[in-house]
């Protein structure tokens, strides 16, 4: 394989990973996105659901940050080689 079929394949691959990244960063927020209900002290009426909620976005967050920390990112080198 030469260097800019290789270049050409890290790039290809960052691109699969930000994709997947993104989608995982789309489900945390949608599990994030809006209120939730509290009494007149100030107290979650249903602290599971927080829970929950929290425990779903940690796990888009935690399947995002495996990918990042998995994926062999281009480097200009491979940008300038893969033109």
């Amino acid at each position: 394989m030469s260097k800019q079929d290789e270049a050409k394949q890290t790039i290809d691959a960052a691109g699969a990973a930000s994709s997947k990244v993104q989608a995982s960063w789309h489900l945390a927020y949608r599990a994030m996105n809006g209120g939730v209900s509290t009494n007149a002290y100030g107290i979650y009426h249903d602290p599971q659901e927080v829970r929950g909620r929290l425990l779903d976005a940690k796990a888009h967050i935690d399947a995002a940050l495996s990918v990042i920390a998995s994926t062999k990112w281009p480097s200009n080198a491979d940008y300038d080689l893969a033109n």
